[in-house]
């Protein structure tokens, strides 16, 4: 099974950013799933230079609005703080940080 690559996020991916990601987000989720035809998308997370909490909502947001959208969202790349706060925040598995 092949994966379709969405655009990345990078930089940070705070409470200051989460409005702004969420909205464009919105946009590329809707043209990607509608290309995915059953195959996985991929988001990079490998780019993101600070993260909080609010990271963690975005992420989870963007999984639910691909759902909503009958496709399957997966991230690539994460940092290591963003899995340290996913494990502390126990949505790890939910998530699938790769």
């Amino acid at each position: 099974m092949s994966t379709i690559q969405v655009p990345s996020l990078s930089g940070p991916l705070t409470r200051l950013q989460a409005v702004s990601v969420m909205a464009q987000a919105q946009d590329w989720l809707a043209q990607a799933a509608q290309k995915s035809q059953d195959e996985p998308l991929v988001v990079d997370l490998s780019s993101l230079t600070q993260v909080d909490t609010t990271a963690l909502a975005v992420l989870l947001g963007l999984k639910r609005m691909a759902s909503r959208l009958h496709c399957q969202l997966t991230y690539a790349g994460a940092p290591r703080p963003l899995l340290a706060l996913a494990r502390l925040s126990s949505v790890d598995q939910l998530l699938e940080l790769a």
